[in-house]
């Protein structure tokens, strides 16, 4: 009589978040299609938000290790700093990205 192979349990956990931030990120768009913006600012609905949100859910099911993840934090945060500093992206972000970008590499390696 031959054993059944045991198999490990099926983890659900990156699916869980993907779906749960998609849910939450619904949410809050419908409650700004429904004109409630002064309980919720702008810059939570920009393209900035959602590179912060793919860099977590990346970042947070690789521990970290992805370097993605990580570029992903740098560049949405650095874009939405700018956005409310009300700055030009250009002249003052990308220079901080690429300082960033370089000083992440360098610790890195260590």
């Amino acid at each position: 009589m031959q054993q059944k192979p045991v198999l490990p349990p099926n983890n659900n956990k990156s699916s869980t978040m993907v779906g749960t931030v998609i849910i939450l990120f619904g949410f809050f768009l419908l409650l700004k299609n429904l004109d409630f913006g002064h309980l919720f600012p702008r810059w939570i609905f920009g393209w900035q938000m959602i590179l912060i949100i793919i860099g977590l859910v990346i970042g947070v099911n690789s521990q970290f290790q992805k370097k993605s993840a990580i570029i992903l934090l740098i560049i949405g945060g650095a874009s939405l700093i700018s956005k409310m500093m009300r700055t030009d992206f250009g002249s003052v972000t990308v220079p901080i990205i690429i300082i960033s970008l370089g000083i992440y590499f360098i610790m890195s390696k260590r």
